[in-house]
């Protein structure tokens, strides 16, 4: 019960709060403010462990000094948000109080107990170089004695935490993350137990609603400051593994640029190997010789030509999204819009043909500022009316100004032939041969105007290798048409 304002009973009843005016807003309803604080405990724990981290570095650097500048004026909250939990019993916390310099003197005995009969098990096998090692480096040896016990001393710790941790239950007075000053031998820190201590000898004092009060009174002034350091920390947080991220996969910033795309050692992110670096440019971003806005990719099976596609695809999202991209070096075209047109499945229906001819046409007229990136688009269609169709529809692209677009084809002749042009730009990647584990070996970088055969030989020439019987037989007579066909003039 809250009473504000003047004529409050002389003889004020258990439980209730006088408050001479409203001024104090987190006094009016004390639970109020303090049930902001235990609902967003485990976020304000984070702050509370930077305060605690503040107090024992000494690092100026910038990454450190950044944090802490966040945590200004929260020099207290550890302690504070240690006691926010106000429902503790004072029968409970008088007994905890008596037992507490026992029962860590006994967890100190248990850990040292427990770590000594573990470690007589132990065993750690070194190798005549090893203790060669260990005889003229010294800190290394000891690096590796406390590799092997910190498991078995981490879990005793642990252990011996949570024991603290249930007991100090109903108090209100939480645990802290270093109730141990040393490893080995274990060692209870004082000072965190006089802060324990302390804080059951206030709470016994106050009372549950004294204390309430108080706690609301320190938490009040907090609250929107709070607020405040947990979204920058978000962001802090948010950059930071946007850095590491970069930094694992040696990512730059790009260029922005007005038109086009250039990737210099671009790395594909999501092939879950090593990739090989390409390097690659269209329109005005290119190199002085790659400045085309239109450009068809041929070449060979498995030889990179979609994955090129992808990864101009993740540059140019990333880039728009303000982020890092994996390349040496970009430069990125600024649009309002990315097509992707992948592969059709198979030969469509009439309906079905006439539909995707009408998408194609929209995205390919519109004159809004775009990068397009196509791959196979002959697939809808039988190949010679594909090559048709397409030439009109690059013809189509290339005269929007604003318009960026590479096509992965196999029918680049056909193409080049339907729009009656010989100045189209054909880059290709092409496959030398095979190596030893008759893999193909490729050049991932494009050549730039070079039309790359495809490897329907290489392919056949590694199943006879790796086929039996009659398949065998069979693939070793499609490869000698392949040969009498080379010879044909």
């Amino acid at each position: 019960m809250t009473w504000i304002g003047s004529g409050a009973p002389a003889d004020t009843p258990d439980g209730w709060v006088i408050l001479p005016n409203a001024n104090n807003s987190e006094l009016i309803l004390p639970e109020r403010t303090i049930d902001w604080f235990r609902h967003n405990i485990r976020t304000l724990t984070v702050l509370a462990d930077l305060v605690q981290m503040s107090r024992k570095t000494t690092d100026k650097h910038p990454f450190i000094n950044e944090l802490n500048d966040l945590i200004v004026g929260f020099e207290h909250l550890p302690e504070i948000l240690m006691s926010i939990d106000d429902q503790g019993d004072l029968d409970i916390m008088a007994d905890v109080k008596d037992r507490l310099w026992k029962t860590a003197k006994s967890l100190e005995e248990q850990v040292n107990s427990e770590v000594a009969q573990a470690m007589d098990d132990a065993k750690m096998d070194l190798s005549g170089a090893e203790l060669l090692e260990a005889l003229s480096d010294g800190a290394a040896f000891q690096r590796k004695l406390q590799e092997a016990t910190k498991d078995v001393i981490t879990e005793a710790m642990e252990k011996a935490k949570q024991t603290l941790v249930q007991m100090l239950e109903g108090t209100g007075v939480r645990c802290p993350y270093d109730i141990f000053s040393s490893q080995w031998p274990a060692k209870i820190n004082r000072k965190t137990l006089d802060e324990i201590d302390n804080a059951l000898e206030t709470k016994l004092k106050t009372g549950e609603i004294e204390h309430m009060l108080i706690l609301a009174k320190k938490l009040g002034p907090l609250r929107e400051r709070c607020e405040e350091a947990v979204r920058s920390l978000i962001g802090f947080d948010q950059w930071v593994c946007i850095a590491q991220w970069a930094i694992d996969r040696q990512c730059v910033m790009p260029d922005l640029v007005e038109h086009g795309i250039y990737i210099e050692q671009g790395r594909h992110l999501l092939l879950g190997c090593q990739p090989d670096p390409v390097t690659y440019g269209l329109g005005y971003a290119g190199d002085t010789e790659d400045q085309q806005s239109l450009a068809l990719l041929t070449g060979a099976n498995s030889g990179g030509k979609t994955t090129l596609l992808e990864l101009l695809a993740h540059t140019c999202i990333l880039a728009h999204m303000g982020l890092p991209v994996p390349a040496d070096s970009a430069r990125v075209g600024q649009v309002d819009a990315l097509h992707i047109l992948a592969k059709a499945g198979g030969t469509q229906s009439a309906g079905a043909l006439e539909q995707t001819l009408v998408e194609l046409a929209n995205v390919v007229s519109d004159p809004t500022p775009k990068l397009i990136l196509a791959d196979e688009l002959e697939a809808i269609t039988e190949p010679g009316a594909g090559a048709r169709i397409i030439a009109g529809m690059l013809l189509a692209a290339e005269a929007q100004d604003d318009t960026t677009m590479m096509l992965v084809t196999h029918l680049a002749p056909a193409i080049i032939k339907a729009t009656g042009r010989d100045d189209l730009r054909v880059d290709g990647i092409e496959a030398t041969g095979l190596d030893a584990n008759l893999e193909l070996m490729v050049d991932r970088t494009p050549k730039r105007n070079h039309l790359a055969r495809s490897t329907p030989e290489l392919i056949v020439k590694r199943l006879v290798e790796r086929s039996e019987g009659h398949a065998q037989t069979l693939f070793r007579d499609i490869l000698m048409m392949f040969d009498e066909s080379a010879k044909t003039p």
